[in-house]
């Protein structure tokens, strides 16, 4: 179980990430400080009582869930606005391309290729190049499964890669991969201010720390990171009962069942009752 320091150093430590995720869903700054202090709020006092290790899985779950509404009413009102989205041919491309991750011009360039690309493409490249994740955390986290995964991650990579190359960016000199190159952009990009919890925050820290010991609070962690497993499973189960219970009798049975039927009808019945009465007049 997370103290109150572990959970509130991560929280401080992820803030800066978190902030940029949440602007490459809103682009208006305060919208994204919102949801990323409902998400603050909803870890701590959902997910408090996790071991430490999961801290960061939880948080991301959260953050994605607390960020789909307000995305969702967003591109809603967007769609009456020309000007709100972001054309990636209107930025300009860093004069010394071979290296282009020191410029000025990059961070606003890698920015707007990323909004360009679908959110869950978006998240499971962020969460396995920038974030860290292994596959099994990234798809922990995102509710998915290693090859689903899998596919949003190399469709989100490919996807990158094309928009920046249509820009005239490849691999920089100094860097082990372009995705490297990228991630450093992007952490250089973050405010180097320190990072303070919003009231609330430290409000509901409080709070959670008065109510650690209550019932099924390690419980909760537990579900949200194998909830969507457990779904798919009793699904599964259900789904082959209806079948087995929908299933025809097998004709092998039909077939015994009338062959045992009419033995019984033989035992029962003399074979000279059971002939026409018609064919022993015509023999007399």
């Amino acid at each position: 179980m997370a103290t109150r320091k572990q959970l509130s150093g991560f929280l401080v430590s992820a803030m800066p990430k978190a902030l940029y995720q949440a602007m490459l869903v809103l682009p208006d700054r305060q919208a994204a400080q919102q949801v990323l202090t409902r998400a603050m709020l909803l870890t701590i006092t959902r997910h408090g009582a996790a071991r430490p290790e999961l801290l960061a899985l939880l948080f991301q779950r959260t953050l994605t869930q607390a960020c789909r509404r307000p995305a969702r009413l967003w591109r809603q009102a967007a769609r009456l606005d020309a000007d709100a989205p972001i054309l990636l041919e209107m930025l300009a491309t860093p004069a010394p391309e071979s290296h282009w991750p020191a410029s000025s011009e990059a961070p606003a360039l890698i920015h707007a290729a990323l909004a360009l690309l679908p959110d869950a493409d978006r998240q499971a490249y962020l969460l396995r190049h920038w974030l860290g994740f292994s596959p099994q955390q990234a798809a922990q986290s995102m509710a998915l499964s290693s090859r689903t995964l899998a596919r949003h991650e190399h469709n989100g990579r490919h996807a990158l890669h094309t928009l920046l190359s249509l820009k005239g960016l490849s691999l920089p000199a100094g860097y082990a991969s372009l995705d490297a190159a990228i991630c450093a952009v992007l952490t250089a990009a973050l405010p180097k201010d320190e990072v303070q919890l919003p009231d609330p925050c430290l409000a509901a820290l409080d709070a959670a720390e008065h109510h650690a010991s209550r019932r099924f609070a390690r419980l909760r962690p537990w579900l949200a990171l194998n909830l969507h497993p457990l779904r798919r499973a009793t699904f599964t189960l259900l789904l082959a009962v209806l079948i087995s219970a929908s299933l025809p009798q097998l004709p092998w049975q039909t077939r015994t069942d009338t062959m045992d039927d009419t033995a019984l009808l033989a035992d029962s019945w003399p074979l000279d009752t059971l002939l026409d009465p018609a064919l022993e007049q015509s023999h007399d």
